[in-house]
């Protein structure tokens, strides 16, 4: 091959390329305008959990990928996507989770409740001058009572747990307290 040939040959390949190469950086620019759009139209939406929906864009094709609570959000997001202009389609593999439960407010409720038990038995055991309520250690869980440590009596320590039955709140007693010698 000539030299002529060999710089001409290279010419129109770098034409080519060039025109490949243009070709392809307006189509990247086109598809990253589809995606920011779609974005923005997810995150406007206030159906759509937008910022946990990732969206990317190949040939106008926007392909839609995340997890949402409901698929309803899934249906919206996709419906958006199509809205947009030069969109050819939209392949969706959004997820549907269902959410997690958090401990709700009624779990700290319940656990002020038990503090509140608590805290009357030992007031109780205190300004009882029958019972040495120093001894006793009371513990509450979800209103069931536990009692433990010393008594100086079988009396005393059936006369705590009556003290813990007549108290507003308690579902039940577990009496492990013992009788010192």
């Amino acid at each position: 091959m000539s030299f002529k040939k060999y710089v001409c040959f290279s010419l129109i390949c770098c034409f080519l390329l060039s025109g490949l190469i243009a070709n392809s950086f307006t189509n990247y620019m086109k598809d990253s305008a589809i995606t920011s759009k779609v974005k923005f139209a997810l995150i406007r939406d206030k159906k759509v959990s937008g910022f946990k929906i990732k969206v990317s864009t190949i040939d106008k094709v926007v392909y839609l990928k995340g997890t949402v609570l409901a698929s309803d959000e899934a249906v919206i997001a996709e419906k958006l996507a199509r809205e947009i202009s030069d969109v050819k389609d939209v392949i969706s593999t959004i997820k549907v989770e269902k959410p997690k439960k958090k401990k709700s407010s009624n779990y700290f409720q319940k656990i002020v409740v038990d503090s509140s038990i608590t805290g009357r038995i030992k007031s109780a055991f205190l300004l009882n001058q029958n019972i040495n309520g120093m001894k006793i250690k009371v513990t509450t869980k979800l209103g069931v009572v536990y009692l433990e440590g010393f008594a100086d009596s079988k009396r005393q320590r059936s006369f705590a747990e009556e003290i813990v039955k007549k108290t507003y709140g308690v579902k039940g007693v577990k009496n492990f307290i013992k009788i010192s010698r």
